[in-house]
């Protein structure tokens, strides 16, 4: 057999999901692949069960990691592959089971470098599961056609995750597209990720959720706050790389700017305060040095900026003002669970990852709400963590004095508006910026 795609898997104890993992790639409705196992000799049974494949598909091959790096792990797939495409699943996820099928489709199709698409996050199982449907880029208009990075500077603004697609492998060979071989495996993708954007003239991405991400592997390298700088660790290498592919420096100085700050600041609302000072100083240091009058400002959103230019000019005004955004946040939690709590029924009106971070949020405060409500057609009739999704129309029938919360990243107060022209009292409405009342899962 000649297969179509090699699938890495770096693996190390997740003797709990490992099956799962390994149960969605080789029930792939494209069945021409190969799976790489690359396990960095793991003691908790993950190595008993890749043995227990193999025996039943010799399609599955095991390689040790003698490094113990995630990196090192997907560059020896690179360097074993025999296909033509190259593909990335992290040992604690899964997938969906025509994934590859209709990845490797588009990649022949449109002849890009790459092709990718959009996710879910999630945490628990069975009834206790929570899922959190993700859009990879936040410009719709990036979507079902072939784009060029180089032209097109949105593309470095796509969420940051190296498995969300397939690569063509004679491109990340000619280009020297590695991964950055440091101990462990905490953030890195994002140096594979840059550069896969920073060589690409041509990738695709499709608006299908394919690619199931796990939250609540307590195990996760990215949970470690002790690993907090290792994100400028992996721009350290991203420069290096750009310098050694004698890529045009200014060509490429904005995005790196932004997705080095977008990056660290997600960490930075995730660490512990005391590491905070830490990592606000090596970011300031390494800004300082590539940020000038040349950067396109363009690239950067609004709030992102004025973040930036505060910390330029002080990294203690910068720590006091996100000391200040997260009272407003626990005031604004305050607020939210008042309002729930004046209403017998609750309706989420957004059925989207903020929607769902927000259900997710009110079950951990003792609130369960009744319903999702939506305006998309195709996920009316449809079920999000077990509640259904409703049209208006049904959700004012059903439940007629319902507190209305509304979660929606960009529309929230067109969609008010749009609830107080059909009748809602605005009583019943309180418009939720989830990212500013409660903590956004990934």
């Amino acid at each position: 057999m000649n297969p179509k795609v090699t699938v890495v898997v770096p693996s190390f104890n997740v003797g709990p999901y490992i099956g799962k993992c390994l149960d969605s790639i080789l029930n792939q409705t494209l069945s021409e692949i190969e799976v790489i196992v690359v396990d960095a000799n793991s003691t908790d049974g993950t190595r008993e069960v890749i043995t227990k494949y193999m025996e039943r598909d010799s399609r599955l091959i095991l390689v040790d990691d003698i490094k113990k790096s995630t990196g090192y792990a997907k560059n020896i797939a690179i360097d074993m592959a025999k296909a033509p495409y190259y593909a990335i699943v992290e040992s604690d996820d899964y997938i969906e089971l025509d994934m590859l099928e209709k990845l490797y489709k588009k990649a022949e199709e449109t002849g890009v470098d790459f092709v990718k698409a959009n996710f879910s996050t999630f945490l628990g199982e069975g009834d206790s599961r929570y899922d959190f449907p993700k859009t990879v880029a936040a410009n719709p208009d990036d979507y079902e056609k072939v784009l060029n990075p180089q032209n097109h500077p949105s593309c470095f603004k796509w969420i940051m995750f190296e498995w969300l697609g397939l690569y063509r492998l004679s491109f990340l060979r000619e280009k020297e597209i590695r991964h950055n071989e440091t101990p462990g495996a905490a953030f890195q993708d994002t140096g594979f990720w840059f550069l896969s954007f920073a060589n690409a003239s041509s990738v695709y991405l499709m608006k299908d959720h394919f690619y199931h991400y796990r939250c609540d592997n307590p195990y996760a390298s990215v949970k470690d706050p002790k690993k907090a700088l290792n994100i400028c660790v992996e721009y350290d290498y991203i420069y290096r790389k750009l310098k050694e592919r004698s890529i045009n420096w200014n060509d490429i100085k904005s995005e790196y700017c932004r997705d080095f700050f977008y990056d660290n600041y997600v960490v930075f609302n995730r660490i512990d305060k005391e590491l905070k000072p830490v990592l606000v100083s090596e970011m300031r240091s390494v800004l300082a040095k590539c940020f000038d009058s040349s950067i396109n400002m363009e690239i950067f959103d609004k709030g992102e900026l004025e973040k930036l230019e505060l910390l330029l000019k002080s990294e203690e005004d910068f720590l006091a003002v996100e000391k200040d955004i997260e009272n407003k946040q626990l005031e604004n939690e305050k607020q939210l669970l008042e309002k729930v709590s004046l209403g017998k029924d609750i309706l989420v009106y957004g059925a989207g990852s903020y929607g769902s971070n927000l259900q997710y949020f009110l079950h951990s405060k003792d609130y369960e709400i009744q319903a999702y409500v939506d305006s998309d057609l195709k996920k009316q009739g449809t079920k999000l963590n077990g509640k259904e999704v409703l049209p208006l129309s049904i959700a004012r029938e059903r439940y007629k004095s319902a507190m209305y919360i509304v979660s929606n990243k960009i529309h929230s107060e067109e969609i008010f508006t749009y609830l107080v022209d059909q009748g809602i009292s605005d009583e019943q409405i309180f418009v939720c910026d989830i990212s500013k009342c409660v903590k956004i899962l990934i």
